[in-house]
């Protein structure tokens, strides 16, 4: 057993499930399965370079509850409102490049709710996040652009265009936006992706 801050840690896993290739971070949330609550973990899988695997297991269990497959690779997933939305990177296949996207699905069961290209950059492989009705991303390439899609839509409400650099998933209050990044950092309203302000913070 161990102990940290009076909290006693399990010395070993409840459980594990084996999903065949590299597993991504895991996000959790509560859905709605056959009318009955439920708490269940999802993850990202990536068997290939252009293709991914979304999982839905029982928290309590690991149990796979459903799961899909998907073209791009790699993917970042987020969780609100019993909606999983994932990011899949833009790949090149044969010279031809196919864009990032941007997908909601109903996490009980799997079903796509809606989809979306990303295209304002080259390349999205920071992980999303969701606040107050809206999935944050943040592209990069030339510059970098953060965009925000509404949650129950996918409509592109805005993009905003910055100079960060860096994997890094955006920070969301109720007052802003701020894609952490090398270099600069930026506040962007969240409802309509105004400028607030924006700082050098290395480098001359």
């Amino acid at each position: 057993v161990i102990y940290v801050n009076n909290v006693t840690l399990p010395t070993k896993a409840a459980w594990n499930a084996n999903l065949g290739a590299p597993v991504s971070y895991a996000v959790t949330g509560t859905v709605n399965v056959n009318g009955v609550a439920q708490n269940l973990v999802f993850v990202t899988t990536q068997p290939s370079l252009t293709s991914s695997n979304i999982y839905a297991l029982e928290e309590v269990g690991g149990t796979t509850i459903w799961t899909v497959a998907i073209a791009n690779a790699p993917s970042n997933a987020t969780f609100d409102n019993g909606k999983l939305f994932v990011l899949t990177n833009s790949y090149v296949i044969g010279g031809t490049q196919y864009p990032a996207v941007l997908t909601a699905y109903d996490g009980g069961s799997g079903a796509v709710l809606w989809t979306v290209s990303l295209t304002a950059q080259s390349f999205y492989d920071s992980p999303p996040t969701v606040a107050d009705g809206y999935v944050y991303v943040l592209g990069s390439g030339t510059g970098a652009t953060v965009t925000a899609v509404d949650e129950n839509t996918g409509v592109v409400t805005w993009n905003a265009l910055t100079n960060v650099s860096g994997p890094f998933a955006p920070t969301v209050t109720a007052d802003g936006v701020y894609p952490g990044g090398i270099g600069y950092s930026y506040g962007f309203r969240p409802a309509t992706g105004e400028t607030i302000w924006s700082l050098m913070t290395s480098g001359s």
